[in-house]
C-alpha cells in the first residue's frame, strides 16, 4: 500500500467521511465542511489506513512497515508523533473515536462512511471487517445450509445427534510473524481436542471440514470459535472467542500468553464449555 498518490482517476477516487470530516483516501487531503485542514503526510496516510480498517486494531507493526517500509528510522517515535498529529486534529469533533491498546496498536471505532466522488456508498468491507467478524458471517450461512440438508436428507429415526456442535475457524495473526501462524494453529488444535475430554458430547469441527459437509449425525455448528495472536516484547498473546451463530453475539473471550495457551488447553477448554452450556 503505497504512500504516494495512485494513478486513479475521479471517479475512482474514494473519500472516507466522518463526523464532519472528508479524507480522500488516495491523496490524503483532509476537509472539515468544506476546508482544508492541514495534517502532514504521514500522519494522513495514518489516519487514512485506520479508516479504512474501522472496527479493527490496526498493529504498530503493520503501521511501522505501511508508513516506512523497511527504512531504518525511529518508528516508534513517528507513529507516536502522528497519532498524536491525528489527536490534535480530529479528537475536538470526533472524541473516543480513536482506541489505543498500549505496545499493541489502533483502531477507529467512531462511524465511517466511504464514498466515491459521485456521493455514491462503496465501503470497503474487505478492509474495514476484522477477519473473525468475517468468519462468523460465513460460518452462519454455512450452518444455515447445514441445517436444511440435514432435515431434508436424514431419517427421522436416524441416531439422535449430539447436543452442540462448535466450529473452530482459523486463528488470526495480527502482527505478520510466522511464529504467531504456528502458535494460532498448535492453540487451535490443542484447545478444540481439549472441549473433546471436557465434554464427550460436544461436536468439534476444525477449519479443515466444512460445517456443511459433517456426518449426517452432526447437527449444524451452534458456536464458532475463533482467535486472534500477536507479538509483544513480553512475548506472544492469544485471544480465543466464542460466537453464537444464531444471532453473532459474542458470548465468551479469554486473553492470554501463547506459553499458557499451549500448557493448559484443558483449562481454557473448560471455560469454554462452561460459557457454552451458560449461552
Amino acid at each position: 500500500m503505497p504512500l504516494g498518490p495512485s494513478e486513479c482517476s475521479d471517479e475512482q477516487r474514494l473519500v472516507a467521511s466522518f463526523n464532519g470530516f472528508e479524507l480522500d483516501l488516495t491523496s490524503y487531503e483532509l476537509r472539515r465542511l468544506g476546508s482544508v485542514i492541514p495534517l502532514q503526510r504521514q500522519p494522513a496516510a495514518l489516519l487514512a489506513l485506520l479508516l479504512r480498517r474501522q472496527g479493527e486494531y490496526v498493529t504498530r507493526h503493520e503501521i511501522r512497515r505501511y508508513l516506512w517500509k523497511d527504512n531504518a528510522v525511529d518508528a516508534d517515535a513517528g507513529i507516536n508523533y502522528a497519532i498524536c498529529q491525528i489527536r490534535r486534529v480530529c479528537e475536538p469533533a470526533t472524541p473516543s473515536c480513536l482506541e489505543t491498546r498500549r505496545g499493541f496498536g489502533y483502531r477507529w471505532v467512531g462511524t465511517v462512511n466511504v464514498m466515491d466522488r459521485n456521493g455514491h456508498e462503496r465501503m470497503e468491507r474487505s478492509l474495514a471487517t476484522p477477519l473473525w467478524r468475517k468468519a462468523v458471517r460465513c460460518a452462519r450461512a454455512a450452518a444455515i445450509a447445514s441445517t436444511i440438508l440435514l432435515f431434508a436428507g436424514t431419517p427421522r429415526e436416524a441416531a439422535h445427534p449430539i447436543a452442540t456442535t462448535i466450529a473452530f475457524a482459523e486463528f488470526e495473526n495480527l502482527t505478520d510473524n510466522v511464529w504467531c501462524s504456528a502458535v494460532a494453529r498448535a492453540v487451535e488444535k490443542s484447545v478444540g481436542s481439549a472441549a473433546r475430554k471436557v465434554d464427550p458430547h460436544l461436536g468439534v469441527v476444525h477449519r479443515t471440514v466444512s460445517p456443511t459437509r459433517t456426518a449426517s449425525s452432526t447437527p449444524a455448528p451452534a458456536y464458532l470459535v475463533t482467535g486472534s495472536v500477536w507479538s509483544q516484547e513480553s512475548g506472544h498473546q492469544v485471544t480465543l472467542r466464542a460466537v453464537r451463530l444464531r444471532d453473532g453475539a459474542v458470548v465468551w473471550t479469554h486473553s492470554t500468553d501463547s506459553r499458557t495457551a499451549m500448557q493448559q488447553p484443558l483449562q481454557i477448554a473448560s471455560r469454554l464449555v462452561k460459557a457454552l452450556r451458560s449461552g
